[in-house]
């Protein structure tokens, strides 16, 4: 979420309060979470990373955005690729028909490598990402805002 706010805004995170717990799995891995983040600019930016769809929800996962403007408001679905099939012995389930984002970029990194070239997306943004999740667990434990430091990436 943080690259699609980056590439819509041209911003980069510059604060991070983060809360987290383990509420639905028996695992000890944070399945709740919400940050609420302050682009350099001062646009406010939450986002509610939990896994709060039961297991027997009918896909794997779902990326909504909603863009609050002062003359209108945009919601996309990111995974709104589905149809619904039907099976009397299996239930109903979630058949995705549109593209594998994550195939894509394997593909890419794999073609780039192969290419001696630059991958589309290089790894200094994967590496900004990463110092957001950094101050977000910083966050966590000291309960307070903190600071994104981009120098060491």
């Amino acid at each position: 979420m943080v690259d699609l706010a980056r590439w819509i805004t041209g911003q980069e995170v510059g604060e991070v309060y983060a809360e987290s717990g383990t509420r639905f799995t028996d695992i000890p891995v944070e399945d709740v979470d919400l940050l609420s983040m302050e682009l350099e600019d001062g646009t406010p930016f939450t986002h509610d990373g939990s896994w709060r769809q039961p297991e027997s929800w009918e896909f794997w996962g779902d990326v909504t955005l909603r863009l609050i403007g002062t003359e209108s408001v945009i919601e996309v679905d990111c995974f709104d690729q589905t149809i619904q099939e039907t099976r009397e012995s299996e239930g109903i389930e979630a058949v995705h028909w549109g593209e594998d984002m994550n195939e894509g970029l394997l593909r890419d990194f794999a073609a780039a490598v192969r290419d001696d070239r630059e991958p589309e997306i290089p790894g200094e943004e994967g590496a900004r990402e990463v110092a957001v999740v950094e101050a977000a667990y910083e966050s966590v434990e000291t309960g307070e805002p903190v600071a994104v430091s981009y120098e060491d990436r």
